[in-house]
């Protein structure tokens, strides 16, 4: 049974997915689409498949929840200033904060 939610979304989708049901093979897809739907009934909709008007009904359908991707445009600003803390060097740290320190065998060409 759908829900609520889903029969809501059916009503004012522009793409649907249509459900499969034939057996399916192992790592098949359960839904085939998405597709675009061009009319509406109580109980069937008719759907764009494969260049052909088809009629499916609403139990075969789930609305498809797509991503519209809308063109940004990005800015680059470019920082002239240039900040150099004179005399220190960066310590090492973890994540958690703590100061890096490694054995003295491993220091011997880095001095």
């Amino acid at each position: 049974m759908k829900s609520c939610r889903q029969l809501l979304d059916l009503a004012v989708t522009d793409q649907v997915f249509v459900r499969r049901d034939n057996t399916k093979q192992p790592l098949q897809q359960p839904y085939e689409g998405p597709y675009k739907v061009l009319r509406r009934n109580e109980r069937t909709f008719v759907l764009h498949i494969n260049g052909r008007d088809v009629t499916v009904s609403i139990h075969r359908l789930k609305p498809a929840y797509t991503i519209t991707e809308e063109p940004t445009t990005v800015t680059h600003q470019e920082n002239t200033s240039v900040v150099h803390t004179g005399g220190t060097t960066d310590v090492p740290k973890t994540r958690s904060g703590r100061r890096v320190r490694f054995p003295d065998r491993f220091q011997s060409g880095f001095n």
